[in-house]
Protein backbone atom coordinates (compact mmCIF):
# COMPACT_ATOMS: atom_id res chain seq x y z
CA UNK A 1 0.00 0.00 0.00
CA UNK A 2 2.85 2.34 0.95
CA UNK A 3 4.12 1.89 -2.54
CA UNK A 4 0.99 2.81 -4.25
CA UNK A 5 0.35 5.70 -1.75
CA UNK A 6 3.61 7.45 -2.98
CA UNK A 7 2.57 6.73 -6.68
CA UNK A 8 -0.92 8.75 -5.59
CA UNK A 9 1.11 11.38 -3.95
CA UNK A 10 3.71 12.52 -6.38
CA UNK A 11 1.65 13.65 -8.89
CA UNK A 12 1.36 13.58 -12.56
CA UNK A 13 2.69 17.05 -12.98
CA UNK A 14 6.29 17.11 -13.25
CA UNK A 15 8.41 20.24 -12.26
CA UNK A 16 10.19 21.69 -15.43
CA UNK A 17 9.81 23.76 -18.50
CA UNK A 18 6.24 24.40 -19.30
CA UNK A 19 6.97 25.60 -22.84
CA UNK A 20 5.46 22.77 -24.91
CA UNK A 21 2.01 23.38 -22.65
CA UNK A 22 -0.73 24.88 -25.15
CA UNK A 23 -1.58 27.30 -22.39
CA UNK A 24 -3.18 29.44 -24.91
CA UNK A 25 -6.35 26.86 -25.75
CA UNK A 26 -6.50 25.98 -22.08
CA UNK A 27 -6.83 29.63 -20.88
CA UNK A 28 -9.68 30.05 -24.08
CA UNK A 29 -11.27 27.27 -22.38
CA UNK A 30 -12.60 29.88 -19.08
CA UNK A 31 -14.31 32.60 -20.41
CA UNK A 32 -13.60 34.92 -17.53
CA UNK A 33 -9.92 34.89 -18.78
CA UNK A 34 -11.02 36.34 -21.29
CA UNK A 35 -12.54 39.57 -20.45
CA UNK A 36 -10.97 42.86 -20.70
CA UNK A 37 -9.20 43.47 -19.17
CA UNK A 38 -6.88 40.54 -18.60
CA UNK A 39 -5.85 39.67 -15.41
CA UNK A 40 -4.04 36.90 -13.32
CA UNK A 41 -6.02 34.81 -10.93
CA UNK A 42 -3.88 34.67 -7.23
CA UNK A 43 -6.82 33.97 -5.22
CA UNK A 44 -7.44 30.20 -5.59
CA UNK A 45 -7.51 29.37 -2.13
CA UNK A 46 -11.10 30.88 -2.09
CA UNK A 47 -12.06 28.63 -5.77
CA UNK A 48 -11.27 28.00 -9.40
CA UNK A 49 -12.66 29.54 -12.16
CA UNK A 50 -14.91 27.94 -14.33
CA UNK A 51 -14.30 25.90 -18.03
CA UNK A 52 -17.13 27.13 -20.28
CA UNK A 53 -18.19 23.24 -20.44
CA UNK A 54 -19.14 23.86 -16.71
CA UNK A 55 -21.08 26.98 -17.50
CA UNK A 56 -23.29 25.07 -20.35
CA UNK A 57 -24.18 21.64 -18.08
CA UNK A 58 -25.26 24.48 -15.65
CA UNK A 59 -27.52 26.40 -18.72
CA UNK A 60 -29.06 23.08 -19.62
CA UNK A 61 -29.98 22.15 -16.43
CA UNK A 62 -31.34 25.91 -15.98
CA UNK A 63 -33.14 25.52 -19.02
CA UNK A 64 -33.79 21.80 -19.87
CA UNK A 65 -34.40 20.28 -16.10
CA UNK A 66 -35.10 22.93 -13.53
CA UNK A 67 -37.49 20.51 -11.46
CA UNK A 68 -37.27 18.86 -8.32
CA UNK A 69 -35.46 15.68 -8.30
CA UNK A 70 -37.29 12.26 -7.17
CA UNK A 71 -40.48 12.99 -9.12
CA UNK A 72 -41.59 9.87 -11.65
CA UNK A 73 -42.08 12.61 -14.35
CA UNK A 74 -39.72 12.86 -17.13
CA UNK A 75 -37.59 15.91 -16.43
CA UNK A 76 -36.70 14.80 -13.19
CA UNK A 77 -35.83 10.98 -13.73
CA UNK A 78 -33.49 13.17 -15.96
CA UNK A 79 -32.45 15.08 -13.54
CA UNK A 80 -32.11 11.70 -11.24
CA UNK A 81 -30.30 10.22 -14.25
CA UNK A 82 -27.84 13.55 -14.27
CA UNK A 83 -26.68 12.85 -10.65
CA UNK A 84 -26.35 9.52 -11.05
CA UNK A 85 -23.72 9.90 -14.00
CA UNK A 86 -22.06 12.43 -11.23
CA UNK A 87 -21.57 9.83 -9.00
CA UNK A 88 -20.09 7.53 -11.21
CA UNK A 89 -17.82 10.19 -12.29
CA UNK A 90 -16.77 11.30 -8.90
CA UNK A 91 -16.54 7.71 -8.05
CA UNK A 92 -13.45 6.97 -10.72
CA UNK A 93 -12.20 9.73 -9.65
CA UNK A 94 -11.01 8.94 -6.52
CA UNK A 95 -10.74 5.64 -7.02
CA UNK A 96 -13.79 4.22 -4.75
CA UNK A 97 -15.00 0.79 -4.52
CA UNK A 98 -18.35 1.59 -5.63
CA UNK A 99 -20.47 5.00 -6.89
CA UNK A 100 -22.90 4.12 -3.90
CA UNK A 101 -19.69 5.29 -1.45
CA UNK A 102 -20.35 9.14 -2.78
CA UNK A 103 -22.76 11.51 -1.22
CA UNK A 104 -22.90 15.06 -2.63
CA UNK A 105 -23.54 18.22 0.15
CA UNK A 106 -23.37 21.52 0.43
CA UNK A 107 -20.15 22.23 1.47
CA UNK A 108 -17.03 20.25 3.25
CA UNK A 109 -17.48 21.71 6.40
CA UNK A 110 -21.05 21.06 6.62
CA UNK A 111 -19.90 17.44 5.68
CA UNK A 112 -17.46 17.15 8.75
CA UNK A 113 -20.15 18.03 10.67
CA UNK A 114 -22.71 15.83 9.40
CA UNK A 115 -20.26 12.96 10.35
CA UNK A 116 -19.45 14.17 13.70
CA UNK A 117 -22.69 14.38 14.44
CA UNK A 118 -23.24 10.61 13.63
CA UNK A 119 -19.94 9.87 15.55
CA UNK A 120 -21.14 11.27 18.43
CA UNK A 121 -23.89 9.12 18.42
CA UNK A 122 -21.40 6.16 18.73
CA UNK A 123 -19.06 7.34 21.33
CA UNK A 124 -18.89 5.06 24.46
CA UNK A 125 -15.63 3.16 26.06
CA UNK A 126 -14.23 4.23 21.91
CA UNK A 127 -14.14 8.09 23.58
CA UNK A 128 -10.73 9.45 22.02
CA UNK A 129 -10.63 11.54 18.96
CA UNK A 130 -6.96 12.66 17.63
CA UNK A 131 -6.60 15.99 16.08
CA UNK A 132 -4.20 17.78 14.33
CA UNK A 133 -2.72 21.03 14.85
CA UNK A 134 -1.84 21.45 10.80
CA UNK A 135 -5.72 20.91 10.03
CA UNK A 136 -7.92 23.45 8.66
CA UNK A 137 -9.92 24.69 11.78
CA UNK A 138 -13.44 23.10 10.15
CA UNK A 139 -11.59 19.88 10.94
CA UNK A 140 -10.66 20.10 14.96
CA UNK A 141 -13.06 22.67 15.87
CA UNK A 142 -16.03 20.34 14.57
CA UNK A 143 -14.54 17.54 16.29
CA UNK A 144 -14.02 19.53 19.73
CA UNK A 145 -17.31 20.24 19.51
CA UNK A 146 -18.19 16.78 20.90
CA UNK A 147 -16.68 17.61 23.92
CA UNK A 148 -20.42 17.58 25.37
CA UNK A 149 -20.77 14.49 23.92
CA UNK A 150 -18.06 12.83 26.34
CA UNK A 151 -15.04 12.79 23.63
CA UNK A 152 -11.69 13.29 24.84
CA UNK A 153 -9.10 14.66 22.41
CA UNK A 154 -5.56 14.24 21.74
CA UNK A 155 -3.43 16.17 19.77
CA UNK A 156 -1.22 14.92 17.17
CA UNK A 157 1.04 17.74 16.53
CA UNK A 158 3.66 19.20 13.50
CA UNK A 159 7.41 19.04 14.29
CA UNK A 160 9.83 21.59 13.23
CA UNK A 161 10.01 20.91 9.83
CA UNK A 162 6.16 21.48 8.92
CA UNK A 163 4.88 17.93 8.76
CA UNK A 164 3.02 15.90 10.82
CA UNK A 165 4.57 12.25 11.25
CA UNK A 166 3.17 8.82 12.07
CA UNK A 167 5.65 8.12 14.72
CA UNK A 168 4.22 10.93 16.85
CA UNK A 169 0.84 9.22 16.14
CA UNK A 170 1.28 5.82 17.12
CA UNK A 171 1.42 6.52 21.23
CA UNK A 172 -1.96 8.77 21.11
CA UNK A 173 -4.25 5.68 19.48
CA UNK A 174 -5.22 3.25 22.11
CA UNK A 175 -8.25 1.03 22.46
CA UNK A 176 -10.31 3.84 23.49
CA UNK A 177 -9.53 5.62 20.72
CA UNK A 178 -12.56 6.23 18.28
CA UNK A 179 -11.66 8.43 15.24
CA UNK A 180 -7.98 9.95 14.31
CA UNK A 181 -9.09 13.34 11.98
CA UNK A 182 -5.96 14.80 9.64
CA UNK A 183 -6.08 16.52 7.02
CA UNK A 184 -4.01 15.15 3.31
CA UNK A 185 -2.11 18.57 2.94
CA UNK A 186 -1.78 21.47 4.92
CA UNK A 187 -4.27 24.57 3.64
CA UNK A 188 -1.06 26.94 4.91
CA UNK A 189 2.14 25.68 4.60
CA UNK A 190 1.10 22.66 1.67
CA UNK A 191 2.98 19.89 3.90
CA UNK A 192 1.73 15.83 2.64
CA UNK A 193 0.94 13.73 5.39
CA UNK A 194 1.45 9.89 5.12
CA UNK A 195 -2.30 9.28 5.38
CA UNK A 196 -1.99 5.52 4.84
CA UNK A 197 0.36 5.20 6.96
CA UNK A 198 -1.89 7.23 9.31
CA UNK A 199 -4.75 4.78 8.79
CA UNK A 200 -2.74 1.55 9.21
CA UNK A 201 -1.78 3.22 12.86
CA UNK A 202 -5.22 3.86 13.29
CA UNK A 203 -7.15 0.90 12.12
CA UNK A 204 -4.44 -1.27 14.43
CA UNK A 205 -6.33 0.40 17.09
CA UNK A 206 -9.48 -0.12 16.10
CA UNK A 207 -10.45 3.04 15.12
CA UNK A 208 -11.71 4.93 12.01
CA UNK A 209 -9.31 7.96 10.12
CA UNK A 210 -11.50 11.00 8.69
CA UNK A 211 -9.10 13.22 6.23
CA UNK A 212 -9.48 16.65 4.77
CA UNK A 213 -8.81 16.43 1.32
CA UNK A 214 -9.70 20.23 0.06
CA UNK A 215 -6.84 21.59 -0.03
CA UNK A 216 -4.79 18.30 -1.19
CA UNK A 217 -7.04 17.72 -4.32
CA UNK A 218 -6.78 20.62 -6.70
CA UNK A 219 -2.98 19.64 -7.02
CA UNK A 220 -2.85 15.38 -6.68
CA UNK A 221 -4.62 12.55 -7.27
CA UNK A 222 -7.20 10.81 -4.52
CA UNK A 223 -7.40 7.21 -4.11
CA UNK A 224 -9.27 6.59 -1.18
CA UNK A 225 -8.50 2.64 -1.44
CA UNK A 226 -4.90 3.49 -1.68
CA UNK A 227 -5.93 6.17 1.59
CA UNK A 228 -7.84 3.17 3.51
CA UNK A 229 -9.80 6.10 4.86
CA UNK A 230 -13.16 5.80 6.83
CA UNK A 231 -14.21 9.27 5.68
CA UNK A 232 -12.99 12.03 3.06
CA UNK A 233 -14.87 14.66 2.15
CA UNK A 234 -13.46 17.55 -0.93
CA UNK A 235 -14.60 20.70 -2.34
CA UNK A 236 -15.41 20.54 -6.22
CA UNK A 237 -15.55 24.56 -6.09
CA UNK A 238 -11.80 24.71 -6.15
CA UNK A 239 -11.58 21.87 -8.83
CA UNK A 240 -12.96 23.52 -11.75
CA UNK A 241 -16.74 23.58 -10.67
CA UNK A 242 -19.38 26.19 -9.39
CA UNK A 243 -19.42 27.27 -5.54
CA UNK A 244 -23.26 26.34 -4.46
CA UNK A 245 -25.52 29.27 -5.43
CA UNK A 246 -28.46 27.97 -3.97
CA UNK A 247 -30.15 25.68 -1.85
CA UNK A 248 -31.87 24.02 -4.43
CA UNK A 249 -31.11 20.12 -5.11
CA UNK A 250 -29.68 20.87 -8.33
CA UNK A 251 -26.88 18.25 -9.66
CA UNK A 252 -24.85 21.11 -11.04
CA UNK A 253 -24.16 23.36 -7.90
CA UNK A 254 -23.90 20.64 -5.51
CA UNK A 255 -19.95 20.34 -6.08
CA UNK A 256 -19.05 19.32 -2.55
CA UNK A 257 -18.64 15.74 -2.17
CA UNK A 258 -17.70 13.00 1.03
CA UNK A 259 -16.53 9.32 0.66
CA UNK A 260 -18.36 7.84 2.90
CA UNK A 261 -17.19 4.36 5.35
CA UNK A 262 -19.07 1.43 3.53
CA UNK A 263 -21.20 0.28 6.09
CA UNK A 264 -23.09 3.67 5.28
CA UNK A 265 -23.74 2.94 1.89
CA UNK A 266 -27.01 3.10 0.90
CA UNK A 267 -29.18 2.64 -2.29
CA UNK A 268 -28.27 5.78 -4.02
CA UNK A 269 -31.46 6.55 -5.64
CA UNK A 270 -32.91 7.05 -2.13
CA UNK A 271 -29.96 8.92 -0.26
CA UNK A 272 -30.31 12.49 0.76
CA UNK A 273 -28.77 15.11 -1.09
CA UNK A 274 -30.31 18.36 1.14
CA UNK A 275 -27.00 18.84 2.85
CA UNK A 276 -27.69 16.32 5.48
CA UNK A 277 -27.43 12.49 6.04
CA UNK A 278 -30.41 10.31 6.98
CA UNK A 279 -30.46 7.06 8.21
CA UNK A 280 -33.26 4.95 6.67
CA UNK A 281 -33.00 2.17 8.70
CA UNK A 282 -34.13 3.71 11.51
CA UNK A 283 -37.76 5.37 11.49
CA UNK A 284 -37.56 8.63 10.50
CA UNK A 285 -39.17 12.09 12.69
CA UNK A 286 -41.79 13.86 10.63
CA UNK A 287 -39.64 16.49 10.64
CA UNK A 288 -36.72 14.64 9.27
CA UNK A 289 -39.08 14.17 6.51
CA UNK A 290 -40.14 17.74 5.77
CA UNK A 291 -36.80 18.53 5.74
CA UNK A 292 -35.64 15.96 3.06
CA UNK A 293 -35.73 17.66 -0.01
CA UNK A 294 -35.03 14.49 -2.37
CA UNK A 295 -37.87 13.12 -1.05
CA UNK A 296 -36.70 9.71 -0.53
CA UNK A 297 -39.76 8.78 2.30
CA UNK A 298 -42.39 9.14 -0.31
CA UNK A 299 -42.09 5.48 -1.39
Amino acid sequence: METKLQGVLNSEIQSGSNANVPIEPVRAAFPALTRAPGFIFFDNAAGTQVPQIVLDAVNHHLLECNVQRGGRYAKSREVDATILRARRSVADLVNARDSSEIAFGMNATSFIRLVSLAIAQTIGKRNEIVVTDMDHEANVATWLALERNGARFLWWKVRDDGNLHVDDLIPLVSSKTRLVACTLASNAIGSIVDVAAAAKVAHAAGAEIFLDAVHYGPHGLIDVQAFDCGYLVCSGYKKLRLAPLSTKTSPEWMPQYVILKRSLRADPRKRCQGGFVCNRRSKPSEATKNRCRSKCFAS
